[in-house]
């Protein structure tokens, strides 16, 4: 059985397969920075919906 769990990215909220880390390259790359308080910008619709809140 397959579980799904959060981007290991902090500020994302999308989720991955229990197999993978990111969601996308961008939060792999992002994750490497500090995120300062920024939201995500993966542009998946799991993150916008959660930023237009």
């Amino acid at each position: 059985m397959q579980i799904d769990h959060k981007c290991a990215y902090g500020p994302c909220v999308c989720k991955v397969p229990e197999a993978g880390q990111y969601c996308s390259d961008y939060c792999l790359e992002a994750d490497k920075l500090p995120a300062e308080g920024k939201p995500c910008s993966c542009e998946h619709e799991e993150c916008n919906a959660e930023q237009s809140v």
